[in-house]
């Protein structure tokens, strides 16, 4: 009897899904500690002003307060945040259980093999795996959003279990307490609020009613607050922040969503993704055709709309084109620079194109030798894209955009950050800012430096004024963070012509970090000085 227990709890186990987990975990969590923070990594800490309390602090920031929550949970483990791995941890194992749940929602909406799609396009697409591997809050809206697309789905299968309505609402208003990205999964758990009240037969349209503001309540209370709170202290460099990225009059450059998904998945993923939607959006308009055809008063008989029908429930797949349009539409046409935040829409795209494939696998299944050939290339196609990931995020031998990176027969170039512009995260980079700041902290009595970094992340780490006639300590940075490696900084120049570095860190031979002790003045008074 043990033995039976135990045959039938390893044939109970999905492999597919632990395949996906274990994919998951190895771009998410390997070499996780090893870059220096990047950009709004730092930002997205706790750290308050002298006497300023908790809820002002909130208050005072551009985002959702939940990443904030976090970062200040991590800081009775790492006060001064330190230790990058435990810092980043939380939100990796977030992204990682999100795909458990994103998985599980396509499941039980599609079928095992759209769910197994599903899983390894978001296991191993760039945006996915970079964004879950920082200390920010992309990691937990992934989870909350996942989650509560789980909920709803399982309250239309249980239309009883008023419980996943409550929850699931819950979490979703989670969602956007974390970032209003959260709200754009909108369509989806409206549509599956709207399957649940035609199939909740046991309960009254009032009390279906109920139910609904009664479980929306809560959330909407806590985001109307916050968010009313926030409208309400805005600061004008936060007014300015968000007039530019609607506006784009924070950059001339171009935003360049294509060009951004190449940076972060260079090679062989943009063609599939847009082939398969492509072919989403003819067996979108076919199925809707084959669907009709019941309401229609005469019965039409075309082929080519039976050959293209989905097998999935057609409103459930228009339901997935309406949630891929919203964010589409909103990120595209409204905000003038997107950024990272196109994943909103690159989410329910992974769910459109894993229906297609799926599509193309019941055609292929009973042609000989074709079956076999798609599952090749599915096998290729994935381990590719994997190994892709792994060599930009995870590998750290090179540290691509930053420098090139040769990659199999092709070469992970430098992008072109004149042109466009670029929001980078999640790829490795490492100067030693700590061993920098250990160094510069020897010195009480030098009180300025200036560098070629981005000031948000030297300022971070020194906690120096930052002022060239002041300085001083120059740090110079190769492949820094601005791309600015060549410097016009006159007076670095002059000195660095003349004097050896004091301090230096290198990586296999290659100098990354050279630190100058320069007296304070300008250029002009060091060269009367003669130095």
């Amino acid at each position: 009897m043990e033995l039976k227990k135990k045959i039938n709890y390893i044939k109970s186990i999905d492999y597919a899904l632990v395949f996906v987990l274990v994919v998951s975990a190895v771009l998410r969590l390997v070499n996780l500690g090893y870059s220096d923070y990047q950009g709004d990594e730092i930002r997205a800490q706790y750290i308050p002003v002298q006497g300023e309390g908790f809820l002002n602090f909130l208050l005072r920031q551009r985002k959702g307060p939940f990443q904030f929550i976090v970062s200040y949970l991590i800081s009775f483990v790492d006060p001064q945040y330190k230790n990058y791995f435990i810092d980043r941890l939380p939100y990796a194992l977030a992204a990682i259980i999100s795909v458990y749940f994103f998985y599980k929602f396509a499941k039980l909406m599609f079928n095992k093999r759209v769910a197994l799609f599903v899983g390894l396009f978001l296991a191993t697409n760039g945006f996915f795996v970079a964004l879950s591997r920082i200390l920010q809050y992309q990691g937990f809206v992934f989870l909350f959003c996942a989650l509560a697309l789980y909920l709803f789905a399982l309250l239309y299968k249980n239309p009883t279990k008023i419980r996943y309505l409550y929850w699931g609402m819950f979490v979703w208003g989670l969602s956007m307490l974390t970032h209003y990205d959260g709200l754009f999964i909108a369509p989806f758990l409206l549509y599956l609020l709207y399957l649940w009240w035609k199939e909740s037969n046991n309960f009254s349209p009032k009390r279906k009613i109920l139910h609904i503001l009664g479980s929306g309540i809560l959330p909407a209370m806590l985001i109307l607050v916050f968010y009313g709170a926030l409208v309400l202290s805005l600061s004008l460099e936060t007014k300015q922040y968000w007039t530019g990225r609607l506006t784009g009059t924070t950059s001339a450059k171009s935003a360049g969503t294509s060009y951004l998904f190449r940076v972060y998945q260079p090679y062989l993923a943009l063609q599939v993704y847009l082939g398969l939607s492509a072919l989403s959006a003819i067996l979108a308009f076919f199925t809707g055709f084959t669907w009709l055809k019941k309401y229609l008063k005469r019965n039409i008989n075309w082929k080519l709309a039976d050959y293209f029908t989905v097998s999935q429930d057609y409103l459930s797949y228009i339901a997935l084109f309406l949630w891929f349009i919203f964010p589409l539409f909103f990120m595209e046409k409204l905000v003038a620079i997107p950024g990272t935040h196109i994943y909103t829409y690159l989410l329910p795209l992974a769910f459109i194109i894993s229906v297609a494939i799926d599509w193309i696998y019941e055609k292929t299944l009973k042609i000989k030798l074709s079956n076999l050939v798609f599952n090749s290339l599915l096998i290729i196609f994935f381990s590719f894209v994997f190994y892709q990931s792994y060599m930009i995020f995870v590998d750290n031998t090179k540290e691509y955009p930053w420098e090139n990176e040769n990659f199999l027969f092709w070469e992970f170039r430098t992008p072109d950050i004149n042109k466009y512009h670029l929001s980078l995260f999640g790829f490795p980079y490492y100067r030693n800012w700590q061993a920098i700041a250990d160094y510069v902290h020897k010195y009480p009595d030098v009180r300025a430096y200036t560098s070629n970094e981005n000031n948000a992340i030297s300022n971070y780490y020194l906690k120096l004024e930052k002022s060239t006639d002041k300085a001083g300590f120059y740090v110079y940075i190769r492949y820094p963070q601005t791309y600015k490696n060549q410097t016009n900084n006159e007076k670095y120049l002059y000195w660095s012509s003349r004097h050896d570095p004091v301090f230096t860190i290198s990586r296999r031979g290659n100098s990354l970090v050279n630190v100058y002790l320069m007296p304070v003045g300008t250029h002009d008074q060091l060269v009367q000085r003669g130095y």
